[in-house]
């Protein structure tokens, strides 16, 4: 498997999506105690996506981008509707060998992964769609002022993988660093896809022949669930 640099389709109507947040605990019950330990380090966000809100062109594009991703083999971006974009999301700083990098978050300790949908974070993502890192409320340029470093391993600091960004010059750790556009996270599919087709339009009966063009009438609910990885293939 691997994660690739497609992002699902963009839905002309996002009624009705329904978001999961996933944060199972482990309970152990001896006699009147309980024991809860949470299994994972971080919850772990989940889509539904009613067919029955889809236009048929969203169908057929679904149906298309599940194909070329592989059903559930490749992971992918998605753009959550409930939470499209960030606006001035300020930076957690953590000195690491006395100086301090900037970590992103987008709720909690919610790791912020592939953002670079092209492969090339500063080639793509500070021009369309738009991405504005400031410190201390100045507009910093990639390259120039900081590096960014994505699913940058901050275990031993008591955080998860997320994206950092790490400056070029002497930064303090009580700047205010902040992020905005959008945000995208990393899933899969976590179900196989349906639907049947029906064909529409028109019939000569009288001569025999039958013009057609399959549409897809039904399409079951759309299941896609958060990963965390990046850029690796087994």
């Amino acid at each position: 498997m691997s994660f690739t640099y497609t992002a699902f389709p963009e839905l002309r109507l996002k009624h009705g999506v329904e978001k999961t947040i996933n944060d199972p605990v482990s309970i152990t019950t001896n006699g009147n105690r309980e024991v809860r330990r949470k299994v994972n380090k971080q919850e772990r966000y989940s889509w539904k996506i009613p067919s029955r809100n889809l236009y048929q062109e969203d169908m057929e594009d679904i149906v298309n981008f599940f194909v070329a991703s592989q059903s559930s083999v490749n992971s992918f971006l998605y753009r959550d509707p409930t939470l499209p974009e960030l606006v001035n999301q300020q930076f957690t700083p953590i000195t690491i060998s006395g100086a301090p990098v900037f970590a992103l978050f987008h709720t909690g300790k919610h790791p912020v992964m592939n953002l670079g949908r092209s492969g090339n974070f500063s080639a793509w993502d500070f021009a369309s769609p738009k991405i504005v890192i400031k410190r201390n409320g100045v507009v910093q340029t990639v390259d120039t002022n900081f590096a960014v470093l994505e699913n940058y391993d901050l275990s031993l600091y008591g955080y998860p993988r997320t994206m950092v960004i790490v400056p070029t010059a002497t930064w303090s750790n009580t700047d205010v660093v902040t992020f905005s556009g959008p945000l995208y996270h990393t899933v899969r599919f976590d179900s196989m896809i349906n639907y049947s087709i029906t064909a529409m339009e028109k019939s000569n009966l009288l001569t025999g022949t039958c013009e057609v063009v399959p549409t897809i009438s039904q399409l079951g609910d759309i299941s896609l669930i958060e990963v965390f990885e990046y850029e690796y293939a087994d």
